[in-house]
């Protein structure tokens, strides 16, 4: 209940007649700078330039800043998204990572996965989520706890 009522304080704040939809995009590691990224950065500037409603934000685990994150896409993408996209700080990247689980390693990540959904959904809660590294267990927790429209594309 906690969860779905901040979406709806922040749509009665934004209080103007045309409503801006947030876009969530999943994805821990934006700072990597392989296939997986481009498919990402290409997406939201898709969406950024068809739909002028749209705001889209990333949830990062990266400790780099989100100016140093849209810089390194610039130069390694040639895709200029300054100013067109907020970042969701993840602290606890951790827990999706294969060193953190020695043992039962695919169960702990998922479990992992349930949890840092948990952070980046207390964190910023969007009206689409997308996850775009192959997280599963988190569409649930969005759509179930937060009321989001849920969607995934994974770049293997």
């Amino acid at each position: 209940v906690v969860v779905r009522n901040k979406r709806k304080q922040r749509s009665e704040a934004s209080g103007s007649s045309s409503r801006t939809v947030h876009v969530a995009f999943f994805h821990p590691y934006c700072h990597a700078g392989g296939g997986g990224e481009r498919v990402l950065w290409c997406s939201i500037r898709s969406l950024i330039e068809r739909y002028s409603f749209v705001r889209c934000h990333v949830y990062t685990g990266d400790a780099a800043s989100g100016q140093e994150i849209l810089e390194r896409a610039k130069q390694r993408f040639n895709i200029d998204l300054s100013g067109s996209v907020d970042f969701v700080p993840l602290k606890r990247r951790r827990w999706v990572e294969a060193d953190t689980w020695p043992r039962f390693t695919l169960l702990g990540q998922s479990v992992g996965s349930v949890l840092l959904g948990l952070e980046a959904l207390t964190s910023f809660v969007p009206d689409v989520y997308i996850d775009s590294m192959g997280y599963a267990f988190t569409l649930p927790l969005f759509k179930w706890f937060a009321g989001c429209r849920v969607g995934c594309y994974v770049h293997y």
